[in-house]
């Protein structure tokens, strides 16, 4: 009785001391991973918008293009002045 007590005991220690770290270890994996994937949808979001504004910004050079400069989804995309490209491209 007493063996099957100690049995009970010594194998839920385990389980717990096995399962604890384990699931700590899958959390931090997921929050990994969803930061992860929220750093690349913002990426993708601000280099369409840069690719956005470099048209705009040659239409516009053009004079063939308003300076509102594209429309994504009903909004509209606002590009710097041009004072900054050039600034950024010297």
């Amino acid at each position: 009785m007493i063996c099957n007590v100690m049995t009970f005991l010594a194998s839920n220690v385990a389980g717990i001391m096995t399962h604890y770290p384990r699931e700590l270890a899958q959390r931090r994996a997921f929050l990994e991973t969803r930061e992860c994937v929220k750093a690349r949808l913002t990426t993708q979001r601000e280099n369409q918008q840069q690719f956005a504004c470099s048209l705009a910004l040659k239409y516009f050079n053009a004079g063939t293009f308003p300076s509102v400069t594209a429309v994504n989804g009903g909004r509209f995309l606002l590009c710097p002045p041009k004072s900054l490209y050039r600034a950024l491209i010297r």
